[in-house]
């Protein structure tokens, strides 16, 4: 895949625009080159109608774990232009031995802001090592010290693996501060799509002495159960050029909860991760955040894409966390789907996306 022009990332991130809808504020970030509603970014069409067209070749199947891991990856592109300090560890979890990757930026500064970033992939997929491009940019830009950890996958270690894997690193950074050139005070938590619901479930659970300073969420899953109709899910909320109305289709079965379109895959996911199907337990506020008493969360954002069936239950949070009275912004990002920073340095929207937490991160 080709590397997009930069200059295309710098316009999204400078350019905003503010929705109201229902009493929400939503910032959109809309296609830099393109003012056609209801269609990808033809960057991202070219792949997912591909994707899309391979698909419709093969037989249905049951989804398969082993096929699913293989073919999660991702295609990103290092876009920094100078040192970024790399090292790991191996970090002792309930008898568990998670690996984390370490970057740092190259400046003189001794206490610098913490980040843990907790990559995406249905709980049971993908690895740290498939984001260490954006890990490494956001060490360079935002002056910052990056933890990406490869915390323990479901179904092997089913949930609370992950959540405590993520616990007891902010203790360990918290505890080692000095060690690692790290401000204590100013640990930070970032993730995208499963990695985002690790993050807030995280968050919800944080060790009593460890304040938490910010949470940056790309198109989290924050309702594992998704029929108490909490929100309204309606395919007619998401605008659709008829030219791409087929492909765009394809990429809103994730959280779909209108009963319509196949949802063995949602189904799979959840039961990899819990052990379970039970609702009363799928509905536990630390599985589905849309439950949980969340007027103790730090300040957040969440990254939302506009062809991606998770984007209603992002948007209720948005509305949950207002009424708690927790800061927070709401950012969509029109003509790209689900796991767009997959493609960061292929996507525009993946690097702006990206600016973005660096300019919170710099803010704190």
């Amino acid at each position: 895949m080709e590397k997009c022009d930069r200059s295309l990332a710098q316009t999204i991130f400078n350019n905003t625009r503010t929705v109201n809808i229902g009493g929400l504020d939503i910032e959109i970030k809309d296609v830099p080159d393109s003012d056609r509603p209801g269609m990808f970014d033809k960057r991202e069409y070219l792949f997912r109608k591909a994707f899309f067209e391979l698909q419709k070749l093969a037989p249905p199947a049951a989804p398969d774990i082993a096929q699913i891991r293989s073919q999660t990856k991702t295609f990103c592109y290092d876009l920094c232009d100078g040192e970024v300090a790399q090292s790991s560890f191996v970090l002792d979890s309930h008898g568990r031995n998670v690996a984390v990757s370490v970057y740092s930026s190259a400046s003189d500064k001794t206490s610098k802001p913490a980040l843990i970033y907790i990559h995406g992939g249905s709980f049971f997929a993908g690895c740290a090592a498939s984001y260490s491009c954006p890990c490494m940019f956001i060490a360079q830009e935002a002056d910052c010290v990056v933890f990406n950890i490869d915390y323990s996958l479901a179904p092997e270690n089913p949930y609370p693996a992950a959540i405590e894997d993520c616990r007891a690193l902010v203790s360990h950074i918290y505890d080692n501060s000095e060690m690692y050139g790290v401000d204590k005070c100013s640990i930070s938590l970032s993730g995208d799509s499963a990695g985002g619901n690790i993050a807030l479930a995280c968050a919800l659970n944080c060790p009593e002495n460890i304040k938490l300073k910010y949470l940056g969420l790309f198109y989290p899953c924050v309702d594992l159960y998704s029929r108490d109709g909490l929100y309204d899910w309606k395919e007619s909320d998401f605008e659709m050029d008829d030219e791409h109305r087929e492909v765009i289709v394809s990429r809103l079965s994730l959280g779909r909860s209108d009963g319509k379109g196949a949802n063995s895959f949602m189904d799979l996911l959840t039961y990899c991760y819990t052990g379970t199907n039970d609702p009363d337990f799928i509905r536990r506020p630390d599985i589905s955040m849309v439950y949980a008493d969340v007027s103790r969360l730090p300040k957040c954002t969440i990254f939302t894409a506009e062809f991606d069936g998770l984007r209603p239950q992002a948007e209720y949070f948005s509305r949950l966390l207002n009424k708690a009275g927790i800061e927070n912004r709401l950012v969509r990002f029109r003509g790209v789907s689900h796991a767009f920073l997959d493609y960061f340095g292929v996507l525009p929207q993946a690097e702006a996306a990206v600016l973005e937490l660096i300019a919170e991160i710099k803010s704190l």
